[in-house]
């Protein structure tokens, strides 16, 4: 129901590991499915008393950690956090660790020539451009994000889907995820969906594993509101995204007729918002030579 980590059973877990002598060297927060943000602040201490080292995964929630609008967990006690460059955070695909000065040494020797054997040039100046355009509109994408995540989960709830996180308003971040076992399983419904150009994930959920439900055919999707709220489109147009999918999931309307009105319905929005120039199309290829 929390669709969290408990601190209680985390603390528990650790104190038998350690009984067990299987007590682990590093913590580690984050994850794919990510609505709400982590208990660092409960934890942190608690972990560094048993000489663990803790890291942040933040590699779906990086754009909203950099916007301000989920949580700050360098600050709130993690020692290290890593993420990519390509999700919320709206960039070329890649990575980083970011640290305090005590650990900077042993995390540059292991990263080169401990772990890569090059480095991408051509990817530092679009990166510099995402970091720049983080700054001067990371708040305002990451707030929009958010907003976008619970109007969508909203709707879809309204519409008769099992949206998780109820308890909580459904999602504090870009995600919302929904039960999709009334219909088939995740598997099928990302397929299905991806006929009438909706792109979703199928995801893991509560009691997959233990009802021996495959990741490839788990019981539900996962759905991210980043790249929309890029386009441009608000909380409005998020009541129309989750009729679409109604559409397909629930009416079984044929997708390719469904396909047809979101062709029409991204028509307008062809320019990327949250950014310094967008006269260019959105997808737009760019011939340099």
């Amino acid at each position: 129901d929390e669709m969290n980590l408990d601190v209680d059973k985390t603390k528990g877990k650790v104190e038998d590991l350690k009984k067990q002598g299987r007590l682990p060297k590093i913590a580690m927060f984050g994850g794919s499915v990510f609505l709400f943000p982590h208990p660092v602040k409960e934890l942190a201490d608690f972990l560094k008393g048993y000489g663990m080292h803790i890291n942040y995964d933040a590699a779906h929630v990086a754009g909203l950690i950099a916007g301000g609008k989920f949580q700050d967990p360098l600050r709130e006690g993690v020692d290290t956090m890593t993420m990519s460059t390509h999700k919320t955070l709206f960039g070329p695909q890649g990575g980083l660790v970011l640290a305090f000065e005590k650990n900077a040494e042993v995390i540059k020797k292991a990263t080169f020539p401990g772990l890569t054997s090059s480095h991408h040039i051509h990817h530092m100046a679009a990166k510099a451009v995402t970091f720049a355009e983080a700054l001067e509109f990371g708040k305002d994408y990451a707030s929009q994000t958010i907003k976008n995540a619970k109007a969508l989960a909203v709707a879809l709830n309204d519409l008769g889907f099992k949206v998780l996180g109820e308890k909580k308003g459904f999602t504090q971040s870009h995600q919302a995820v929904v039960n999709v076992l009334d219909y088939g399983d995740g598997g099928k419904i990302e397929a299905d969906l991806e006929k009438a150009n909706i792109i979703v994930n199928r995801q893991l959920i509560p009691g997959d594993i233990k009802a021996k439900r495959h990741y490839m055919h788990p019981g539900g999707i996962r759905l991210g509101s980043s790249e929309v709220t890029r386009l441009g489109m608000k909380e409005s147009e998020m009541q129309e995204i989750a009729s679409l999918i109604k559409q397909v999931v629930i009416d079984k309307k044929d997708a390719k007729e469904v396909a047809g009105r979101i062709m029409e319905f991204r028509k307008n929005y062809q320019k990327t918002e949250y950014c310094f120039d967008n006269k260019l199309g959105a997808y737009e290829y760019v011939k340099l030579r």
